[in-house]
C-alpha cells in the first residue's frame, strides 16, 4: 500500500479535499508529472525536460505553471542544473499498523540535494506555510521507521519549494521535534482502514 506524502500531511492536519473528485485527479496527475520532469532534470542536468514540456502540442496548465516555478528555483539555486534527485522512501512495517497488507505502507519522499549549498529541498504545492509543522511529521517518519536513501548527513538547512506560488522556505532541520510515533500510527491506521472501507 502506497501514500504520497502529501495525502499523509492532509489527514494529519485536515487540509480540505478537493471540490470534485475529477479536479482532484487532475491535481494530482499535475504533481506527479512536475516531480517526473524535474527528476529528468536533476538526472540530464539542463533544461530540456522543461523545455520539452512546454513545446508538447496537449499540456496541463497546471503543470505548466508548477514547471516554471521549478525552473525559476534551479535558476536561483543552481544555474548549472547541479542537483540531486534522491527516489527516498519510507517504509511502514505491516506489525505497526491495523488491517494493513503484508507488504506494509510506503511513502515516497522525494528530495533533492544540493551539495554546493548543504542543502535538502522538498517539493510542495500548496501549503508553505505549515513547513515547520509538516517537517515536524516528516522528522518522526524518518525517525521512528525506514527511510531509503537517508537524508545525507551534515545538511541542516531544509527548504521546502512551493511550486504552486513560487516561494521558497527554509529551516533548520535540526531544531525540528518530530511528532511522536502514537501520533503518526493513528493517522496512517485511519488511512488504511479508509483504503480498505472503499476496495
Amino acid at each position: 500500500m502506497k501514500f504520497p506524502v502529501y495525502n499523509v500531511y492532509r489527514d494529519f492536519f485536515g487540509y480540505p479535499k478537493g471540490d470534485s473528485p475529477r479536479r482532484s485527479l487532475l491535481y494530482i496527475l499535475s504533481i506527479r508529472d512536475t516531480i517526473e520532469i524535474v527528476r529528468q532534470v536533476c538526472y540530464q542536468k539542463n533544461s530540456n525536460p522543461f523545455l520539452h514540456y512546454e513545446d508538447r502540442v496537449r499540456k496541463s496548465g497546471l503543470t505548466s505553471k508548477f514547471l516554471r516555478n521549478a525552473k525559476s528555483f534551479f535558476l536561483a539555486l543552481e544555474p548549472d542544473y547541479n542537483l540531486t534527485f534522491a527516489d527516498a522512501e519510507i517504509w511502514v512495517a505491516p506489525k505497526h499498523l491495523q488491517s494493513c497488507p503484508r507488504g506494509g505502507v510506503s511513502i515516497p519522499v522525494p528530495y533533492l540535494i544540493s551539495s554546493k549549498k548543504t542543502e535538502i529541498i522538498t517539493l510542495t504545492f500548496g501549503r508553505p506555510e505549515n513547513i515547520t509543522r509538516e517537517l515536524q511529521v516528516l522528522k518522526g517518519l524518518a525517525q521512528y521507521f525506514k527511510i531509503n536513501p537517508p537524508w545525507p548527513s551534515g545538511y541542516d538547512t531544509f527548504s521546502y519549494w512551493d511550486l504552486s506560488t513560487g516561494t521558497k522556505s527554509s529551516t533548520n532541520f535540526s531544531n525540528i521535534i518530530p511528532v511522536s510515533s502514537r501520533e503518526i500510527l493513528k493517522v496512517l491506521n485511519h488511512m488504511v482502514v479508509t483504503i480498505n472501507k472503499s476496495a
